[in-house]
């Protein structure tokens, strides 16, 4: 996952297990708090309705996730309903959701709509 937060031209990078990136999607989707990670190399933590209401935190640690997001290497705050379309978007490319290209490449393909 790659983020950039508006406004500012850093980016920051995470790579998650698929069993992480499903974890994040549930929370992102449900508007429920997830810590991933916290190896020695980088840790996510997503924060619903923090610090307002309608928004929500996005923040990646380099090792240890602490409860002060002061530490937090990187921070993207953004509203839930933009959260949400990005857990709907991890969701839509996980494993299980990829379909195979067809066999004959001038066919039609029809995606399965994601639930």
């Amino acid at each position: 996952m790659t983020m950039t937060a508006p406004g500012n031209s850093s980016t920051w990078m995470t790579r998650l297990r698929y069993d992480q990136a499903e974890e994040l999607s549930t929370a992102l989707r449900s508007d429920t708090p997830a810590f991933l990670g916290g190896t020695s190399t980088a840790a996510l933590a997503y924060i619903p309705r923090y610090p307002e209401v309608a928004e929500g935190t996005l923040a990646r640690f380099d090792g240890e996730i602490t409860d002060d997001l002061c530490n937090a290497m990187y921070q993207v705050r953004v509203g839930l309903d933009a959260l949400r379309g990005l857990g709907d978007t991890l969701r839509a490319h996980m494993p299980d959701l990829l379909e195979p290209l067809p066999d004959d490449p001038a066919a039609p393909s029809t995606p399965t709509p994601v639930n």
